[in-house]
């Protein structure tokens, strides 16, 4: 009896799984579907197979080193903050030397508290900071003097949307605010005049973070979070609204217009500990990341895998992805690589010097990045690779 009872039961593990696998992504009404209770198989892809590479070496030049972090890139430039307080700003041309740098940290009518999101305008010559104290948007050249400044509240996140646009992503960035719920808007360059508001429908009724409330030593409320970024850039010029309090993903394109792309499964406001982070989407496939969040596995409690939906198998596989060059640096392909402002079609990868330096006397690397490294120092500024998807 018991053994009829086991057999019962491995089949329908077995019926459960088969249906899990030949599960349709894709519905009637072209939306796809991704549920976070899957347990995918995994497959291994090489980036080249899939995108043109191009590594930048950023001038060691003493006066702009360390460039801390990769800001922004255009055609032809490439913007980096810097500084003890992240509170510098360098200018470089795409093949890494250096143009000018300022740093106008300060009080003044002229100056700024702090930054948060910066951009530049390559055609109006012209750097957007975005002080976050003030709630303040200041404009200088590309000398870093000023030209002007105007009001902008509650900026999060922030990209070029066209020439004379910015779009933005607004939340509560420096206090908690209950009621709050985000939104989405388009935003003059000009003197930050809002041209639209775009609010989600949202499934549940407050602002959800990747965030955990725990205790800490003494027994005092904690709350522990990791980034996730609700604005995406796609390839093809549009945006991802990937806010985690909607069940669904939607596109928003160059011509304004917002329309579903991706659903989520379980919802949120049945299950808000696994959340689904939207990246790169190419023309074949659409990366993707999902997180756990997990109060009780202290070492681990944001714990992610890296997916990929393929949209001629309409199936959704685990993914590892190589870089031929540097095979054993795992490379994901998710939202934190489109961050920055980039032009079409591109992201970005950042390779810390002092890695590649190690990777290089151990052996590990291969064509152009080999020949970087090697005359490289640990002191130097990283290396940026600039990927083109085809």
């Amino acid at each position: 009896m018991r053994t009829t009872k086991k057999i019962e039961l491995s089949l329908l593990l077995l019926s459960l799984l088969i249906t899990s696998c030949n599960k349709n992504h894709r519905l009637e009404n072209g939306i796809i579907s991704i549920d976070l209770r899957e347990v995918p198989s995994a497959i291994e892809i090489v980036l080249q197979d899939i995108a043109d590479v191009e590594y930048v070496v950023i001038s060691n030049d003493s006066d702009f080193i360390p460039c801390t972090r990769m800001a922004n890139t255009t055609d032809n430039y490439m913007l980096f903050k810097g500084g003890e307080d992240m509170d510098e700003l360098m200018l470089f041309d795409r093949k890494g030397n250096p143009i000018s740098k300022f740093n106008h940290n300060g009080q003044g009518p002229h100056e700024y508290l702090s930054i948060l999101c910066q951009t530049l305008d390559e055609k109006e010559k012209e750097i957007f900071v975005y002080d976050y104290w003030n709630d303040k948007m200041m404009v200088y050249d590309f000398e870093g003097n000023f030209i002007r400044s105007f009001k902008c509240t509650d900026v999060g996140e922030m990209h070029t949307y066209d020439d004379t646009t910015f779009i933005c992503h607004h939340y509560a960035v420096k206090k908690v605010k209950p009621d709050y719920m985000p939104y989405f808007t388009l935003v003059s360059k000009k003197d930050g005049n809002i041209l639209r508001r775009i609010d989600l429908p949202y499934s549940i009724n407050t602002q959800q973070k990747l965030s955990v409330i725990t205790e800490d030593s003494a027994g005092e409320e904690l709350i522990l979070s990791t980034i996730h970024w609700s604005l995406v850039s796609m390839l093809d010029g549009g945006f991802a609204f990937n806010e985690l309090s909607s069940d669904t993903i939607y596109r928003f394109s160059p011509d304004e217009e917002m329309t579903p792309i991706m659903v989520r499964e379980p919802s949120i406001t049945d299950d808000n500990t696994l959340f689904l982070e939207y990246g790169v989407n190419t023309k074949d496939y659409t990366f993707l990341t999902k997180t756990k969040a997990d109060k009780n596995n202290p070492k681990n409690m944001f714990s992610s895998e890296e997916w990929i939906y393929s949209k001629q198998e309409d199936k959704v596989y685990k993914v590892e992805v190589i870089n031929e060059d540097y095979p054993d640096y795992h490379i994901e392909l998710n939202q934190h690589i489109l961050y920055e402002d980039l032009p079409q079609g591109y992201a970005m990868i950042r390779y810390r010097t002092h890695h590649l330096c190690e990777a290089y006397q151990n052996d590990k690397l291969h064509g152009k990045l080999k020949e970087i490294a090697s005359k490289l120092n640990e002191e130097d500024n990283d290396v940026y690779m600039m990927i083109k998807f085809k």
